[in-house]
């Protein structure tokens, strides 16, 4: 289909330098893509192209002046990613698709051969025991209601 030939054609139009990952959200809230990143290689996942289902969103994608490449992250990138999501609170407010585009863009970052940007592991949280102050609702006439949590 032009649909799938399209999600996977090579570009070779395009300097190698800066690769985006894009979820549905932008193709279906109909943004200009190209704006985002001007030369740029865009990336998604098959996942990702499987939500686009609006007949405007598809032809949109279509009308693009680049290609959008799918991609599968690794096996390995997915393990870590869950593994990272699991440790900071967050695996269960992922969708498979938003592991698998944090997975890929780990993935692409690695492959460039600059991975001093990527962590291993989650910062250690640090919490001040100290009493900490907070406000309760609306201002009185003598300011903020404040509380100290003990």
């Amino acid at each position: 289909s032009t649909w799938g030939n399209m999600a996977t054609a090579e570009s070779t139009a395009r300097p190698q330098g800066k690769k985006v990952v894009i979820d549905a959200g932008v193709v279906i809230r109909l943004q200009r893509l190209e704006q985002l990143a001007s030369g740029a290689e865009f990336y998604t996942t098959s996942g990702v192209l499987g939500e686009i289902r609006d007949a405007a969103a598809r032809q949109h994608m279509l009308t693009l002046p680049f290609d959008v490449r799918a991609k599968e992250p690794t096996e390995k990138d997915i393990a870590f990613v869950k593994r990272f999501a699991t440790q900071t609170g967050d695996i269960g407010f992922l969708s498979p698709n938003d592991i698998n585009l944090i997975a890929l863009t780990y993935m692409l970052q690695r492959e460039t051969g600059d991975v001093s940007r990527l962590r291993v592991k989650p910062l250690s949280m640090q919490f001040d025991t100290q009493k900490v102050q907070f406000a309760w609702g609306p201002s009185g006439p003598d300011g903020p209601r404040t509380h100290t949590a003990a």
